[in-house]
Order: C-alpha cells, then sequence, then structure tokens
C-alpha cells in the first residue's frame, strides 16, 4: 500500500541525492576523504621503505646480468 504522492519512479533521482551531490560540505568531506587515503597510502609506503632500509635489502628486486 502506498500512500498518494510518496512514491517514487525507480529512475527518479531524489530530490535529497541532489541536494547532497551540490553541497559544499558534501564536496569538501569527500576532498578530505580522498586526502586521508593518500596521506595513509603514503605512510604505509615510507613505512615499508624504512623496514627495507633497516633490514639493508634493496628497494627493488634486481636481476643479475648474465
Amino acid at each position: 500500500m502506498s500512500v498518494a504522492g510518496t512514491s517514487r519512479s525507480s529512475k527518479e533521482p531524489s530530490v535529497l541525492s541532489k541536494e547532497k551531490k551540490s553541497d559544499p560540505a558534501t564536496k569538501k568531506v569527500g576532498k578530505l576523504g580522498s586526502l586521508s587515503a593518500s596521506t595513509t597510502m603514503d605512510n604505509k609506503l615510507l613505512r615499508e621503505k624504512i623496514e627495507r632500509m633497516e633490514a639493508g635489502r634493496p628497494f627493488v628486486q634486481w636481476r643479475s646480468r648474465q
């Protein structure tokens, strides 16, 4: 049973979702999330680099020239 005026077609986007997409705060949160992910990846790579330096291992596996 549906209430008159409340049913929507699955193809029609919600008005609320349009507002969220254009909201400056939502865009800023998305950019900050992306920045956070990038910083996390950089930290992970730096930790791996430090571990390899402390262990005396090269960063890249070199092939011998035979």
